[in-house]
C-alpha cells in the first residue's frame, strides 16, 4: 500500500480533438482554411505574379510588338486615335493584309502612350500589373464558387496558375496583352454572373454582358467560355431553368455575334451549337437529380424517339452541308431510314425536306445517291412491315417524280436518258421487292440492255450498282436464305459509299512522299496525279485550307497542314498538337517562341505519341463522365474536377488546328485562358488524394507542392530574361529548335539585321555574323527544300559575302518555286550579265520582262542577251521601241550608237 502511494502518475498526452485543431487554424494568421485570410492570400497571390514579372521592366521590345505598339500608327498618337481604333481592323499594312478586330488592346495602347509616352518599360510594367489582377480575380472567383469553404482548393489552383511558366510569352511578349486583358475581363465577367445568381438583381448580368463583350474585343478566342461559365454555374448552383437559359443567352448573343465576323450562317451555328449542348446539359442534370416525370415518360415514347431522329437528321445534314463533310451526308440518309421505321409519315415528311434541300444545294451525284439509298430504306420498310399497296407504290414514285423533273431542269448537262433510266430501275425494283421473281428478272435484262446500247451516255457504275441489289435478292430468293434478307440494302448501300466517296476511306499518306518533297505552291501538280492524291475535309486540298481565319495565307513552314494531307492526317495531327499542349503544361521546359514545321509535323495515327495523347484525354473526359453521372457527382471536389477539365479541354480545343490552321501550329500564348483549367484541375486531384492538404513544412505533399512551385517560379523568371530583345531569345531558343525551319530562318534575318545596325565600322565582325546567317539559313532549307523566303535571302546575302556561285544556285532556285514573285530577277539577270552566260541571261531577263514589261533595266538585259546569243535583229527592235517609248534617256542613245559603230552601219 506504501509502495503504491509514493508512486509517481504518469503524465497524460494531451491529444488535440477536432475542435481544438480548428482553434488553432483560426488563431493561425496565414491558415489556408480561415476564411478571414482571404484578403491575405488575395493580395499576396497579386504581389508574387507582379513580381515573378519583375524583371521583364527591363527588357526592350521583342518580336511583333509593332503589331501593338512598337511605331504603330494609331496608338502611338494616343487617345486622339480612339475613332480610328475602333473603325480599323487590328491590323493592317500597305500590302492590303488586314485581319483581326481587337480594340480593347489597342485603347490600352493608346491610353498608356498618352500618358506615358511609349516606352517598353512602362509597357511591360502594365502587363505585369495586368497579370496580377489576372491572378487574384481568379483566386477570388474560385473561392465565390466553392462558397467560400475551400479557399485551400482555389489558393492553390491560383498559386498554380500564378507561377505557371507557360504564360511567360503571354506577360513578357507585349503583342500578347490581347490574352491578359482578355482573361481580365472574363474573371470580373464570371464574379458578376455569381453576383447576379445570389444578389438576384439585373443590374449584375447586364454589367457581366459589358465585360464579356469587352474581353471578347480583347481577343474573340475566349469563345468557349459562353459554355464553360454556365455549365459551371450550372453544377455549383441551383439554378432554376428560366435564369440558367437568360445566363446563357446572354453570354452566347454577343459571342456568336463577335466570334462569327457578322457572318450570319456561322453566328446561327455559334448559337445553336452551345445552346443546344446546354440545354442537353440541363436535362441530363434534371433527370440525375429529379428522374424522369410519368408526364415527360409518356411524352418520350410517343415523340421522343422520333425527336431525337429528327434532330440528328438537321444537324448531320446542317454539318454536311456547311463543313462539306460528306460521310455526315450519309449519317443523314441513315437516320431517316431509322426515322421511316419508326413512323412512316414522319419519314416521308423527312425524305420530301431533305430531297428538296439536296437538289437545290448539292451536285447531281448527291442528289441521285440520297433518292437511291432512300429507297432502299422505303421498300425494306414497306417488306418487313407486310404493309404492301399500290397506294404505297405510288407514293415515292409520286413524290419522286416531280423531283427527277426538277433535278432534270436543273441539271440540263445530265442527260435525259439517264433520268429516264433511274427511273426505270425504281419502277421496276418496286416490284422485286416483293418477290416477283419473273418482274426481278424482266427488270434486269431490261436493265442490262439499256446499259450496253447507252453505255458512253449513261454512269455505267452507278448503274450496275443499283441493280447489285436485285442481283442478290434474286439469289436470296431462289435460294431460300430468309434471314440473308437485310444484307440486300445493307450490301448495296455499302458498295455506293465505297465507290462514291472513296477519299473518305484514304487514311493514310502514302510512305514513299515526304513533307518536304511537296511545296506550297504545287498543290495543283500534287492532287492531279492520280497515284499521289491526298484529301481535305473529304475533297480535293483548296487554296482556302490554308488560309487562316485572321486573313492572311500560312506557309508551310508556318504551319505544316498546308501542304496536302487526308482528313485523317488533319484528325491525327490535331490529337498530336494537342499532346504538346498537355506535355507543356505538365513540363513546362525547352519553351519556345516559334514551332512551326517540322517540330509540328503531319501525323497519322501510326504515331505513338497522337495516340498517347488520346488516351489521355479520353482517360481525363472518362473521368469527367464518371464525376458527372456518379453518386458523388456532389462532392465539391469532383465538381471542380468536371469544370477544370472542360475549361481546358474547350478552350485548348480552338488551337488544335481542326477548326482553324495557326501559325506555328502551336503557341504558349494561345494555352493562356486553358491553363486556368489545367490548374483547377490539377488541385482538385490533389485535394482528391489530399482532402486535408494544407501547406505546412512537415508534410511531405506539402514539400512537394512547394518545390514543383520554386522549380516553376525559377523557370518563369529565367524565362524572363530570354526574352529581353529578339536576339536574345532566338539566340537562346535555337538551341532546342532543331527541327523548326522558321525558326532558323528568323535567327537568320536578326544576325543580318544586327550586321546592318553594326554599319561600315565593324566590317569583320559584320562578315561573321553574315557568315553565320547563310549557316542558319542553310539549316532552313534542310528541313524546308521549298522555303523561298530562305533561298531568296540565301541568294542575296551570298552575294553580298561575294559567294557569286552560291548567289547563283540559290536565286535560280528561288525563281523555280515562285517564277512570278519579280525580287530575284534583277540579281539573277546582273551575275548571268557578268558572266557572259548568255543563254540562261536570256531566259532570265524574258521572265523578268514578261512580269515587268515597263522595267528599262529588264529590257537593258533582255537586249544584252538577244545580242549574246546573236539574235541581233531582235535586239535592234527592242532597243528602237524602248527608245520611242523613254526618249529622254540619253543613254539608250548611246547604246544605239554603239551598236551601229560595232556593225560599221550607218543611222
Amino acid at each position: 500500500m506504501k509502495t503504491q502511494l509514493n508512486m509517481k502518475p504518469k503524465k497524460k498526452h494531451n491529444i488535440p480533438s477536432a475542435v481544438n485543431i480548428q482553434l488553432m487554424e483560426k488563431k493561425n494568421p496565414w491558415s489556408m482554411s480561415n476564411q478571414e485570410n482571404f484578403k491575405k492570400f488575395f493580395y499576396l497571390l497579386g504581389f508574387l505574379a507582379f513580381l515573378l514579372y519583375a524583371n521583364t521592366f527591363w527588357n526592350g521590345y521583342n518580336i511583333d510588338d509593332f503589331l501593338v505598339t512598337q511605331n504603330h500608327p494609331l496608338t502611338t498618337l494616343g487617345l486622339s486615335s480612339i475613332g480610328e481604333i475602333f473603325s480599323q481592323p487590328y491590323y493592317k499594312d500597305e500590302m492590303g493584309v488586314a485581319f483581326g478586330y481587337r480594340p480593347i488592346v489597342l485603347l490600352s495602347y493608346a491610353f498608356e502612350h498618352q500618358f506615358f509616352g511609349v516606352n517598353p518599360s512602362v509597357s511591360h510594367f502594365f502587363n505585369a500589373l495586368f497579370y496580377a489582377l489576372c491572378v487574384m480575380l481568379l483566386f477570388k472567383l474560385l473561392n465565390s464558387w466553392t462558397s467560400q469553404k475551400h479557399m485551400p482548393f482555389a489558393l492553390v489552383a491560383a498559386l498554380l496558375f500564378a507561377v505557371h511558366p507557360i504564360h511567360t510569352e503571354a506577360v513578357a511578349s507585349l503583342k500578347n496583352r490581347d490574352e491578359l486583358l482578355a482573361f481580365l475581363f472574363i474573371m470580373l465577367t464570371g464574379l458578376l454572373l455569381y453576383k447576379f445568381i445570389v444578389k438576384e438583381k439585373l443590374h449584375w448580368l447586364l454589367l457581366a454582358l459589358l465585360t464579356f463583350i469587352v474581353a471578347l474585343l480583347s481577343k474573340k478566342s475566349v469563345y468557349p467560355v459562353v459554355f464553360i461559365y454556365s455549365f459551371s454555374l450550372l453544377l455549383l448552383f441551383p439554378l432554376t431553368f428560366k435564369r440558367f437559359i437568360l445566363i446563357a443567352i446572354t453570354l452566347i448573343l454577343p459571342a456568336a455575334l463577335i466570334a462569327s465576323d457578322l457572318n450570319w450562317t456561322r453566328a446561327i451555328l455559334l448559337v445553336a451549337l452551345p445552346l443546344a449542348a446546354l440545354l442537353l446539359t440541363y436535362v441530363i442534370k434534371y433527370l440525375l437529380e429529379n428522374g424522369l416525370p410519368k408526364r415527360a415518360k409518356i411524352l418520350f415514347n410517343q415523340y421522343g424517339k422520333k425527336f431525337l431522329i429528327t434532330s440528328g437528321i438537321a444537324i448531320s445534314t446542317f454539318i454536311f452541308l456547311y463543313f462539306h463533310l460528306y460521310y455526315f451526308f450519309i449519317v443523314s440518309i441513315i437516320l431517316i431510314g431509322f426515322l421511316l421505321w419508326d413512323s412512316e409519315k414522319w419519314g416521308l415528311a423527312a425524305f420530301l425536306i431533305a430531297a428538296c434541300i439536296f437538289l437545290f444545294v448539292t451536285d447531281n451525284s448527291i442528289f441521285l445517291y440520297f433518292l437511291l439509298f432512300y429507297i432502299f430504306f422505303y421498300f425494306f420498310y414497306l417488306k418487313n412491315n407486310h404493309s404492301f399497296s399500290f397506294k404505297k407504290i405510288w407514293i415515292p414514285i409520286a413524290l419522286g417524280i416531280p423531283l427527277i423533273l426538277s433535278y432534270y431542269f436543273y441539271s440540263s448537262d445530265i442527260p435525259l436518258l439517264n433520268v429516264f433510266i433511274f427511273s426505270t430501275i425504281l419502277a421496276f425494283f418496286n416490284f422485286f421487292v416483293f418477290k416477283n421473281f419473273k418482274i426481278a428478272f424482266i427488270a434486269i435484262v431490261l436493265n442490262l440492255i439499256i446499259i450496253y446500247f447507252l453505255k458512253d451516255k449513261i454512269n455505267v457504275t452507278n448503274t450496275l450498282i443499283l441493280n447489285i441489289g436485285i442481283y442478290l435478292k434474286l439469289i436470296f430468293d431462289y435460294l431460300k436464305w430468309k434471314r440473308l434478307q437485310i444484307f440486300t440494302p445493307i450490301v448495296s448501300i455499302l458498295i455506293l459509299i465505297f465507290v462514291s466517296f472513296p477519299q473518305e476511306f484514304h487514311f493514310f499518306q502514302p510512305e514513299n512522299i515526304t513533307s518536304t518533297s511537296v511545296s506550297t505552291n504545287s498543290v495543283s501538280t500534287v492532287t492531279q496525279n492520280s497515284e499521289n492524291v491526298y484529301y481535305v475535309l473529304g475533297s480535293e486540298l483548296s487554296e482556302n485550307s490554308k488560309t487562316i481565319k485572321e486573313g492572311r495565307q500560312l506557309e508551310q513552314t508556318e504551319n505544316p497542314l498546308v501542304m496536302p494531307h487526308s482528313f485523317w492526317e488533319k484528325i491525327a495531327t490535331g490529337w498530336y498538337v494537342l499532346g504538346v499542349y498537355l506535355k507543356l503544361m505538365l513540363i513546362p521546359i525547352n519553351l519556345s517562341f516559334y514551332y512551326g514545321y517540322s517540330e509540328i509535323r503531319i501525323v497519322d495515327f501510326s504515331n505513338i505519341w497522337g495516340w498517347l495523347s488520346i488516351l489521355t484525354h479520353v482517360f481525363l473526359f472518362g473521368l469527367a463522365i464518371y464525376f458527372f453521372f456518379s453518386s458523388r457527382r456532389k462532392k465539391v471536389v469532383n465538381q471542380l474536377f468536371i469544370i477544370g477539365f472542360i475549361w481546358y479541354f474547350l478552350s485548348i480545343l480552338l488551337f488544335s488546328n481542326w477548326v482553324e490552321l495557326l501559325a506555328g501550329g502551336v503557341g504558349e500564348r494561345l494555352a493562356f485562358l486553358a491553363s486556368g483549367g489545367f490548374c483547377i484541375m490539377i488541385s482538385s486531384v490533389i485535394f482528391m488524394i489530399k482532402p486535408d492538404f494544407i501547406l505546412k513544412s512537415k508534410q511531405v505533399s506539402s514539400a512537394v507542392f512547394l518545390i514543383a512551385v520554386l522549380f516553376f517560379s525559377w523557370q518563369t523568371i529565367n524565362r524572363n530574361f530570354k526574352w529581353k530583345d529578339p536576339y536574345t531569345l532566338v539566340n537562346n531558343d535555337i538551341q532546342h529548335l532543331k527541327k523548326s525551319a522558321h525558326a532558323h530562318y528568323i535567327y537568320a534575318k536578326l544576325l543580318m539585321l544586327k550586321a546592318v545596325e553594326n554599319g561600315q565600322n565593324a566590317a569583320q565582325e559584320n562578315i561573321e555574323l553574315e557568315t553565320k546567317a547563310l549557316k542558319y539559313l542553310n539549316d532552313a532549307l534542310a528541313i524546308d527544300t521549298n522555303y523561298y523566303n530562305a533561298v531568296l535571302d540565301k541568294g542575296m546575302l551570298a552575294l553580298n559575302l561575294g559567294q557569286e556561285d552560291t548567289a547563283i544556285v540559290a536565286l535560280q532556285r528561288a525563281t523555280d518555286i515562285y517564277s512570278n514573285i519579280l525580287k530575284p530577277y534583277p540579281q539573277l539577270c546582273a551575275l548571268y550579265f557578268k558572266k557572259a552566260d548568255f543563254p540562261r541571261l536570256l531566259n532570265t531577263a524574258e521572265t523578268y520582262h514578261s512580269l515587268d514589261k515597263d522595267n528599262i533595266e529588264a529590257k537593258f538585259y533582255l537586249y544584252k542577251a538577244l545580242m549574246g546569243v546573236g539574235k541581233n535583229e531582235e535586239a535592234l527592235s527592242l532597243l528602237q521601241k524602248t527608245i520611242e517609248e523613254h526618249p529622254d534617256l540619253p543613254e539608250l542613245k548611246d547604246e544605239l550608237n554603239d551598236y551601229y559603230q560595232m556593225y560599221h552601219r550607218n543611222e
